[in-house]
């Protein structure tokens, strides 16, 4: 048998059945990244956004203390 360079070998000779499949992209939510009750919305490039609304912190992760002491 003669060696057939990969770039030369069609998808008959390969005997494959269709496309590849998707990766699976992890849930990044599933961490719980949005600390103090924020609510996490994930997006399918993996990124997230954590919305710190009505729970009294800010940042990120919804980490930092929104709360100013009074003086």
């Amino acid at each position: 048998q003669a060696f057939i360079p990969y770039a030369d070998l069609s998808a008959k000779q390969l005997n494959c059945k269709g496309s590849l499949p998707l990766l699976q992209i992890p849930d990044p939510c599933k961490t719980t990244p949005c600390q103090h009750n924020g609510y996490c919305q994930s997006y399918s490039d993996g990124t997230y956004y954590c919305s710190c609304d009505g729970t009294g912190y800010v940042g990120a992760n919804c980490e930092v203390s929104g709360w100013v002491a009074s003086s």
